[in-house]
């Protein structure tokens, strides 16, 4: 039996675009990492159960709070381009914005439950989940790209992995188990970078192929 119950969202749906230049050099290149932010899905994460012995009502529970990137891989490109700062402000849902404090780095706090005397809680974590691809455009002979693989006529992708523990509660008299299927609320957000004609990466410029090989980027 699983401690957590989780919601996968089909169909998996970006929530933010953004694009930041690599470099620019005006009049001859320009190279921009952008980076998709897709919402995959969340989990309501056992953090702790049980009953306070002696009729106590103050239910007390420790957690962690922030995001992280769960593989060293993700990690790595993370310290690299300092991709937390895309998370800022992200709309998830109609009523959810992510807060300071959950896309800031992981950090551990004490908290209390209100419960009944001699009463058994679960006592769940929201922990949201999300894929991001990152892609690279370049502005060289008069002409804006999309980077692709070296062998195949394909935009060049760098997938992370990213995990949310939130600022998100509930309190239950019994435990969450299994998954369920959601359907996404899709809502607006703006687009600042379009794929355009793929440029094979041994054919882009060696300013770009030099300057993505040497941050680890082996496409």
């Amino acid at each position: 039996m699983s401690d957590n119950k989780s919601y996968e969202v089909k169909p998996h749906y970006r929530v933010r675009n953004r694009a930041w230049p690599f470099y620019d050099e005006p009049g001859n290149e320009k190279l921009t990492r952008v980076l998709d932010i897709f919402y995959v899905g969340y989990e309501w994460e056992l953090v702790k159960q049980g009953r306070i012995q002696g009729g106590g009502t103050e239910f007390k529970y420790s957690y962690r709070k922030g995001l992280v990137f769960p593989y060293e891989s993700d990690e790595k490109y993370n310290v690299w381009w300092n991709i937390r700062t895309a998370f800022e402000g992200l709309q998830l849902h109609y009523w959810k914005w992510l807060a300071d404090d959950e896309t800031a780095e992981l950090a551990f706090h004490e908290g209390t439950q209100q419960v009944a005397p001699d009463e058994y809680v679960y006592i769940y974590q929201k922990k949201y989940k999300f894929n991001v691809v990152i892609w690279f455009n370049l502005d060289a002979w008069g002409k804006e790209w999309t980077v692709g693989f070296r062998h195949y006529d394909t935009r060049a992708v760098v997938q992370v992995h990213a995990r949310v523990w939130s600022d998100e509660f509930i309190k239950r008299s019994n435990p969450l188990e299994g998954s369920v299927e959601v359907r996404p609320e899709i809502l607006d957000y703006p687009v600042e970078a379009t794929e355009h004609d793929i440029k094979r990466f041994q054919d882009c410029t060696s300013k770009c192929q030099n300057y993505l090989s040497d941050r680890g980027f082996n496409l």
